[in-house]
This record gives C-alpha cells, sequence and structure tokens, in this order.
C-alpha cells in the first residue's frame, strides 16, 4: 500500500513536469536521504526519467512527510543525481 501510493506520487509529480518515468527503484540505501531525516513512512526510490527532449537522467525521490507519512502526504522531495560526463 505504501509503495503504490508513493508510485502514484511519483507519476504526478512527474506529470506536472512532463516527464515519462521509466523506472522505479527501491534502493537498500536512501542514497543522499540521511537515514535520520526520513520518516518510517516515507518511501525513497531511485527513478529513470525522460523528459521532452528525450533525455534520460536519474532521481532520488523521497515521497510523504516526515509526520505524516506517504498515506496523509503528497509531499516530494527530488534531488537529481550528478550528471556524468562521457570519458
Amino acid at each position: 500500500m505504501f509503495h503504490a501510493r508513493a508510485k502514484t506520487i511519483v507519476q504526478k509529480w512527474a506529470a506536472e513536469h512532463e516527464y515519462l518515468v521509466l523506472r522505479f527503484e527501491s534502493p537498500f540505501h536512501t542514497g543522499p536521504f540521511n537515514f535520520l531525516t526520513t520518516g518510517r513512512g516515507q518511501i525513497v526510490f531511485l527513478v529513470t526519467i525522460r523528459d521532452g527532449t528525450g533525455l534520460e537522467r536519474k532521481a532520488w525521490v523521497r515521497c510523504g512527510s516526515y509526520m505524516g507519512s506517504v498515506l496523509f502526504s503528497d509531499e516530494i522531495e527530488v534531488r537529481w543525481e550528478a550528471e556524468q560526463k562521457p570519458s
């Protein structure tokens, strides 16, 4: 139930920014989000998106509020992964 609700929040955010979500990953660690600042009811995903220009990027998203959890809050925090330069 928590993951389904979090995915809905991410899809809404993506649609508002004209992104297409290609993949959801549920990592064992929370990426840039510290476990001390992530509440038990919040869900963190690493998502791969495609923007309107066709560029694919990854972002860490944390859904729900610290106190209200993902069930009672549409809050989303997004942190983009650093762009990697071709070698």
